[in-house]
């Protein structure tokens, strides 16, 4: 009866550390969005929705919104993770309604996207360990340009049109 408790008191001391020494790699804290930008500037998720610029269900746990969509026209976005600085610990995301291939994070941990057309978006972040994928993220998001007239550059072409016309008038 003693082997027998010598030997599971030796594998749950010792084994798990030989198991996965790859844990000593493993970032201490959970892969997320830290913060995140529409037009450059910061997103405040429930000031945003509360003034119709975007709509969504909820905030998740880590705070980011489920079922978002953009209703400003957004023609960028940009995310802010939590970049361990560990060496060994790669990076990579593609963007999902515009990327067609995997990039790597080298040097930032900002990862910035422009020209965003109407459509749906998935921002897919994945932290590698070892040639593993250890963490991964996902943040699905849809784009929705129909509410161009909200844009400030059309508002500023309609007042620029009423100027002109205004002055054709005066004369």
């Amino acid at each position: 009866m003693s082997k027998v408790f010598s030997v599971i008191f030796f594998y749950a001391l010792f084994l798990p550390a030989f198991q996965n020494s790859s844990n000593l790699l493993a970032s201490n804290s959970k892969l997320k969005i830290e913060e995140t930008q529409i037009h450059n500037q910061i997103t405040r998720w429930a000031f945003l929705n509360l003034m119709s610029f975007v709509k969504y269900d909820k905030l998740d746990a880590d705070g980011l919104p489920v079922n978002l969509e953009l209703l400003n026209g957004t023609e960028n976005i940009s995310f802010r993770f939590n970049k361990s600085k560990n060496e060994e610990i790669i990076y990579r995301y593609k963007f999902y309604g515009q990327d067609t291939i995997w990039k790597y994070c080298t040097n930032s941990s900002w990862v910035k996207f422009d020209n965003l057309k109407n459509g749906r978006y998935c921002f897919v972040l994945q932290e590698i360990i070892n040639n593993k994928v250890n963490q991964v993220i996902k943040f699905h998001f849809y784009n929705n340009l129909n509410f161009y007239f909200l844009r400030g550059d059309f508002v500023n072409f309609i007042i620029s049109l009423l100027l002109i016309w205004g002055i054709i008038k005066m004369k």
